[in-house]
């Protein structure tokens, strides 16, 4: 695929990347996600393709509620695909007894199609709402399904998919070739040799996560982080070899100081997604119809806990996740106003307290998040 893209044709990179990645889909995931890849990619342009009418038409009213139509239709199938996916693996569903819709979860699943639906949502906000062109359904295949970030993200805006059409892949040489190299083979050893090895020496060969001291808590924490870490580096890698828009997914996160800066460096993609497409315009809507300054700042609660209840569902349609994701919120918001306090200190006393929570801001963040683990053990037992 690389040499490939080196090939200097008349067609924009988009459209060259989402054929070789049909081929690459077919080659590497088989038929049913070939072509479920393909059927989910149509039915979606069509739905852009006529709100993209309505919209030139100036029927600006109608533009929105078939947009909204249409998220609340992807957000009701997915719910459903999620309740599903938990039966299934919980064992409240016999997989081997497919019916109707245990047949339609076995084929969407094949495509990881948490991921493929965090897309398709970017995708409708920005042709409903904002200036971004609809590509050809080929392209748009390439945005919604890539075949390096299928399995488990990272998550590219569409806005910056779209940014292939304005450059050139990158040119084939040494330095850039070892360089992709460097982080495909880190992220390799992090998921195939780290994470292995924590799993088989503390969870068994059959990777069964029985959470039952604070050290499986941390371990867990660990096999995580250098799981799903590992494989977003050699999604990076891949990505930036073949200058297809990968963004970084992890940032050292156990160097956090905040439980706020914590989730600012873990699963960033997801964040920013969270970030453009939930907590900013609920902010921006609030704030428009909210005068009074301190009601404002009280509902920047409830944006919050908008952002990590879709978390949290995103993760598993659970009673324990939708509390962890408002229990997340307020710690966050707590740190807020902690910050806001701080400002209205001296200069030396914010020094001081600067200076410790380098030690301290750490410390506190792994408890969090450890606890965190502990209480979500029996959900993370089973994804």
């Amino acid at each position: 695929m690389f040499v490939l893209l080196q090939i200097k044709q008349s067609g924009r990179q988009a459209l060259r990347f989402g054929i070789l990645n049909l081929v690459a889909l077919y080659v590497i995931f088989g038929t049913t996600s070939f072509f479920t890849v393909l059927c989910i990619t149509i039915a979606v342009w069509s739905s852009l393709f006529v709100i993209k009418q309505i919209k030139n038409s100036a029927y600006q009213r109608l533009t929105s509620l078939c947009g909204i139509s249409l998220i609340v239709l992807l957000i009701v199938f997915f719910i459903i695909y999620k309740k599903h996916f938990d039966s299934v693996v919980l064992g409240q569903i016999n997989p081997a007894q497919s019916q109707g819709i245990d047949v339609l979860f076995r084929i969407v699943s094949t495509i990881s199609f948490s991921y493929v639906f965090i897309r398709i949502l970017d995708l409708v906000r920005c042709v409903t709402w904002g200036q971004e062109k609809l590509i050809n359904p080929i392209a748009l295949a390439g945005y919604l399904a890539p075949f390096h970030m299928l399995i488990a993200g990272p998550l590219a805006s569409y806005q910056e998919h779209l940014e292939m059409n304005k450059s050139e892949p990158p040119k084939p040489t040494i330095g850039h070739i070892i360089r992709c190299a460097n982080t495909i083979t880190t992220g390799l050893f992090f998921k195939v040799v780290i994470a292995q090895a924590i799993l088989i020496t503390r969870f068994g060969v059959e990777g069964k996560f029985e959470i039952l001291d604070w050290t499986d808590a941390c371990l867990l924490f660990l096999y995580l982080y250098f799981d799903f870490g590992g494989y977003s580096l050699v999604a990076l890698g891949v990505g930036r070899l073949i200058g297809v828009p990968t963004p970084i997914n992890f940032n050292k996160p156990f160097l956090s100081k905040s439980v706020t800066d914590f989730w600012g460096r873990w699963h960033v993609s997801l964040g920013v997604f969270i970030k453009n497409n939930i907590y900013w315009p609920l902010q921006f809507w609030m704030a428009r119809r909210v005068k009074n300054p301190k009601i404002a700042e009280a509902l920047s609660l409830a944006s919050m806990c908008a952002s990590f209840s879709a978390v949290a569902i995103w993760h598993r349609v659970t009673p324990r996740f939708f509390i962890w994701g408002v229990a997340t919120s307020i710690i966050m918001l707590m740190e807020k106003y902690l910050q806001g306090w701080l400002l209205s200190k001296p200069e030396t006393t914010r020094r001081w307290i600067n200076k410790s929570m380098v030690v301290i801001g750490p410390v506190y963040t792994m408890i969090i998040i450890v606890l965190t683990i502990w209480y979500l053990s029996f959900e993370l037992a089973n994804i």
